[in-house]
């Protein structure tokens, strides 16, 4: 679908010259240098941006900071995947770049991520206004791809994108506006992803899977010949899921008793699973309440992320 008015340039860049990638971190492991560096053999420059981390895993990122083609960007405190993005990406305005692929500090690309995703850019810029181009993964818990596509089918319309492999238009990152930085880490890329499409921006994924990424500790059970995945995510991130979710949902249109009893039962539904299958899982139950909570008010002020 085409925007009405507001028409910005969204072709890639001829080469990798004018592509930049931006990878956000926070307390990585050693293996981060190796991953950046797999990242800058793709891009004309790399913005590595830190969330403040301190300790020994500054050693990975310096590591990573002295390779060739990387630029390391401190922020005095942790901004959240967010935040780091906006930084990044202010950088690479700043300097001048087209497109910027986007990474956290797990994901592992394809040597070919770049290639591909700059040709199917291209087949889509011919009809279509793309602001964001994702990747389609292995995820390393369940050991098989996230996207499932039509057979032949090269590249996919999504609804959202995650943000790790996903090519970015930064003419289109312009028009749309920053990372939404109350959001932290959670629907950070559902929330930007949503903003684009109704500006009139298309978002799709590579139907391939050019990296290997994964979401959280996902660990599986089988009950009554039903497999059981949980992700295992801490409580503060329970938190942010459940909030940012039912602002987003708010922020849709989504109202009424109806949705509020069906939004009830499905709560009850995950802190049953929460309860079950994950450790400390009382803990995070009641994070998720309290996000329920907060959600309904809209109310962002909590940010659990950081010390009490």
């Amino acid at each position: 679908m085409r925007a009405a008015g507001n028409e910005v340039t969204l072709a890639p860049p001829a080469d990798t010259g004018r592509l930049c990638a931006v990878v956000v971190s926070y307390f990585p492991d050693d293996g981060l240098p190796s991953r950046v560096a797999r990242i800058a053999a793709q891009a004309g420059k790399v913005f590595l941006v830190d969330n403040a981390t301190t300790g020994p895993a500054i050693g990975a990122i310096e590591a990573a900071a002295h390779q060739a083609n990387v630029v390391l960007l401190r922020n005095a405190n942790n901004r959240g995947v967010a935040g780091g993005l906006n930084a990044g990406l202010d950088a690479a305005l700043r300097e001048g770049f087209a497109c910027a692929i986007l990474f956290d500090q797990n994901s592992d690309p394809d040597p070919a991520l770049a290639s591909t995703l700059l040709a199917l850019w291209r087949d889509l810029a011919a009809s279509d206004r793309p602001a964001l181009l994702g990747t389609n993964y292995i995820d390393r818990h369940r050991d098989r791809p996230a996207l499932h596509c039509a057979d032949g089918e090269q590249v996919a319309a999504q609804t959202a994108v995650i943000i790790s492999g996903t090519l970015l238009s930064l003419e289109a990152y312009k028009a749309i506006g920053p990372f939404r930085e109350e959001f932290f880490m959670d629907l950070v890329d559902t929330d930007f992803c949503h903003r684009a499409r109704n500006l009139g921006y298309g978002v799709y994924a590579s139907c391939e899977p050019l990296m290997q990424h994964a979401v959280g500790h996902a660990t599986s059970r089988s009950i009554l010949g039903h497999r059981i995945w949980v992700s295992n995510h801490p409580a503060w991130r329970r938190y942010l899921m459940v909030r940012n979710s039912l602002i987003l949902q708010a922020e849709a249109g989504q109202s009424g008793a109806g949705w509020l009893l069906r939004t009830f039962a499905k709560q009850l539904r995950k802190s049953l699973h929460v309860l079950l299958y994950e450790k400390d899982g009382l803990a995070k139950v009641r994070a998720m309440w309290r996000g329920f909570r907060d959600g309904i008010r809209r109310d962002t002020r909590c940010k659990p992320w950081e010390p009490s």
